[in-house]
């Protein structure tokens, strides 16, 4: 019994380090595309202005 707890908690912290990365992987996407926007943005002003 206590080798199949360890092997629940062992599988139960590789789940919940797998979710923290997948909301770290979302939130640097979410970032690196608020920041194209704002790049597309200057582009374009840019653009307009020459």
């Amino acid at each position: 019994m206590m080798f199949e707890d360890a092997l629940d908690n062992g599988l139960t912290s590789i789940r919940n380090k797998q979710n923290e990365l997948l909301r770290m992987m979302r939130k640097k996407t979410q970032s690196m595309e608020e920041e194209q926007d704002q790049l597309n943005c200057q582009l374009r002003q840019l653009e307009i202005a020459s």
